[in-house]
């Protein structure tokens, strides 16, 4: 028997004849339904069970899995409980199953759904959730009449979601309305994580080719078959459909089959008439066909989307604009230093129809907007924001930083020169340097004086990291993939270092060399196989976050008792570790990995007691 409860009256409604399109009347209250037949209630006999679950209510049915309302007789609390559509899997489709809470197991958000547990109970795999008392976003949309602040503050929330899983290096993939929960108060969660992969893992079920998600919300590269290379600018893709969708009611691309993966790739959407000028250019930025026009991060998304609900400006309009200027310039080989001028007057709010205009023309505009640009209290920031597109490089101004991120350099010199061509190199604040597999050396740095924010990521070959000597003023600094780094001297100055990252480091075997960073707030050391020496960890007296996940030799965490203001660690994938008592002398606790580890249920049930209100992530 199927059936759905009423979006209002939550009266139980059968639809067993209804078909997909039909739409059904609640008897209780006249509301109109509109059932998903594949997505529809339906109930088991009330002695239905799994070892320690009994199985309420079927919640719904996707290609991995079905998912039951279940009550934890142990835990004496309801959760969904994830199975697979059959009980006979192959090796492959037990790991794709079980990829979902491995993917979303060190995930810790409020805008994500919980992973409890997951196993094997006679034979049949499952995972064990939190469960949300709410509908789908598909549901939710559909019940009421959503507003434009509405759908940019539930797209807010699916961002700050998003970003987090970003952060933990892990892409959706599968990023849709059926696979976001609404609750009773109007908060966002975002689930299902099965077809979700490690951002920093070469690891995937899937080949070349294939093409893996749900048709109308993938971006043009999972279109193409690229589901490999899908990062984290996918899942803004999906959540700019989205947007879309809550805005319009229609989905930006449609058709079936190839006709639709073809809109994905080559189509652009119909204007969005009607919605605010700043979401629809959200829309587009996130929507763009090439990832890098799109927003770098889902953190980046997340601010313009708080723009708008609070009323001010948001940045994709200015990236909009820019774009428009210097395509504009390309079809009309106007020379660069034209371009140039062009993308100044942009930046004032002065648009170039024109493809060709003389320079008398040009000075005459540019000393006609003097007044204006003087008016403005961003222009600077705007201007440079502009010229950053043109020099082909990435730039953030979120909280007053001036951010570039840069690939593939061997050396620094040339990037500060590309740099200098479009900005100061005194204002660059944050930089990012990832994949720079030829680079050995950071001599360069000096030539960006200011740094507070510098993260060098998969950098195999680097070793001398003798120029960040003495750089008092750096923050935040990352080393992460980056083995080759042995002297960890240069850093001992670095005094007042709020967060440090030396993860993925294959040879690091104790935390000595960071004993005077007592001013610590986050450490991430997950994934350093030979690091079993962390007395030193004791003196960092205001560290809030630890990662020491997947350290294979790591056995004891007794100096952990020390930091009194630690509250979430991580200790997952560690087969060495055999106590966790001294966590439980930490008062300020409210978050801990153990999953994958073989600590004695009794003391994680006694870590339990002593901090009621922590999560403590154990099977």
């Amino acid at each position: 028997m199927a059936k759905i409860k009423c979006f209002h009256c939550n009266t139980v409604v059968d639809v067993a004849n209804a078909t997909d399109t039909d739409t059904i009347a609640c008897p209780n209250c006249d509301t109109a339904l509109e059932p998903n037949i594949d997505e529809t209630e339906s109930f088991r006999p009330a002695n239905a069970q799994l070892g320690r679950f009994n199985l309420i209510s079927q919640l719904g049915a996707g290609h991995y899995g079905v998912v039951w309302k279940a009550f934890d007789t142990h835990l004496e609390r309801f959760v969904a409980l994830k199975m697979p559509q059959r009980d006979s899997l192959s090796t492959q489709e037990a790991d794709q199953f079980l990829r979902e809470a491995s993917a979303a197991a060190k995930l810790c958000n409020k805008h994500i759904v919980t992973v409890y547990e997951s196993g094997e109970i006679d034979g049949t795999l499952y995972i064990a959730y939190e469960l949300i008392d709410g509908l789908d976003l598909r549901q939710w949309s559909r019940a009421r009449s959503v507003s434009a602040r509405q759908a940019a503050e539930i797209c807010r929330q699916i961002a700050n979601g998003l970003d987090h899983a970003h952060r933990s290096h892990v892409v959706h993939r599968d990023l849709k309305p059926s696979n976001v929960m609404i609750d009773q108060e109007g908060n966002a969660h975002i689930m299902d994580f099965g077809l979700a992969k490690r951002i920093d893992s070469d690891e995937s079920l899937t080949a070349d080719g294939q093409i893996l998600g749900t048709p109308a919300y993938m971006s043009p590269e999972q279109a193409r078959g690229d589901s490999r290379r899908a990062d984290a600018r996918s899942d803004i893709f999906a959540l700019g459909v989205i947007l879309y969708e809550l805005l319009s009611g229609q989905r930006p691309f449609s058709g079936d089959g190839a006709a639709l993966l073809s809109n994905i790739l080559h189509a652009s959407p119909a204007p969005l008439r009607g919605a605010p000028r700043a979401l629809q250019c959200i829309c587009e930025q996130c929507l763009a066909k090439a990832p890098e026009h799109r927003y770098p991060t889902a953190d980046a998304l997340e601010d313009d989307l708080q723009r708008f609900c609070e009323g001010r400006a948001v940045r994709a309009a200015k990236h909009q604009l820019a774009r428009r200027v210097i395509a504009g310039a390309k079809r009309h080989a106007v020379g660069i230093g034209v371009a140039l001028v062009l993308i100044a007057l942009a930046a004032s709010g002065v648009l170039i129809r024109r493809g060709l205009v003389d320079a008398g023309r040009l000075a005459k505009l540019r000393e006609d907007e003097e007044n204006r640009i003087n008016e403005r209290r961003d222009q600077e920031k705007r201007q440079d924001e502009v010229k950053a597109e043109w020099s082909k490089l990435q730039w953030d101004a979120q909280k007053g930083l001036l951010k570039v991120v840069g690939q593939g350099y061997s050396t620094l010199e040339p990037l500060a020169e590309l740099v200098s061509a479009a900005a100061s190199l005194e204002q660059v604040q944050a930089l990012d340097l990832y994949e720079c597999s030829d680079l050995v050396s950071l001599a360069g740095l000096k030539q960006f004086p200011n740094l507070t924010f510098a993260n060098f990521t998969d950098c195999p070959q680097l070793s001398d990291i003798g120029a960040v000597t003495g750089r008092t003023d750096l923050r935040n600094l990352r080393f992460k993939n980056c083995d080759q780094v042995q002297d960890l001297a240069p850093i001992a100055g670095l005094v007042d270092l709020v967060d440090f990252n030396i993860a993925m480091h294959d040879t690091l075997a104790s935390t000595d060399a960071l004993r005077t960073l007592t001013k610590l707030r986050k450490l991430d050391l997950f994934s350093c196989p030979k690091l079993h020496k962390i007395e030193s960890l004791a003196d960092m007296t205001e560290l809030h976050e630890l990662s020491l996940s997947d350290c294979a030799s790591l056995e004891s965490i007794e100096p952990l008792k020390a930091i009194k203001s630690l509250s979430l660690i991580d200790l997952n994938d560690n087969p060495l570790l055999k106590s966790v008592r001294a966590l439980n002398d930490l008062p300020s606790l409210r978050v801990v990995y153990l999953q994958r580890t073989f600590v004695p249920r009794e003391e994680v049930e006694q870590l339990r007691t002593t901090h009621p209100r922590a999560r403590i992530i154990h099977p």
